[in-house]
């Protein structure tokens, strides 16, 4: 093991205490790599909570949209909302969506 691999891990020990305790339900292993768009994944999850407290049916496609509004807003011109992007969101968040009487809702 490397003095480099050591001292990424004490850099990011927050954010792998709090991977961790946020994929606690989960059994599966992967690797902890952080996102390219932080603030942005940040500001859809906000949106998506809120979106739900107000009892707002939200959908995948719905999210998609909403995260390129908001690169733009961000100044993000690289950014497409993929299912690759969505995928990973959902993991990194712990967010799934299901289908409850015709509409979307999330569980997180």
């Amino acid at each position: 093991m490397s003095k480099q691999t050591v001292s990424n891990w004490v850099k990011q020990k927050k954010k792998i205490y709090e991977a961790v305790d946020s994929n606690s339900s989960t059994k599966k292993r992967h690797r902890f790599k952080p996102s390219t768009y932080e603030h942005l994944d940040d500001a859809c999850y906000k949106w998506l909570v809120n979106a739900r407290a107000q009892n707002i049916p939200v959908s995948a496609s719905d999210l998609k949209t909403k995260a390129i509004c908001i690169a733009k807003e961000l100044g993000l011109t690289d950014f497409s909302a993929s299912d690759g992007w969505l995928d990973h969101w959902k993991n990194r968040k712990n967010v799934s969506f299901k289908t409850i009487s015709g509409t979307f809702n999330y569980i997180s």
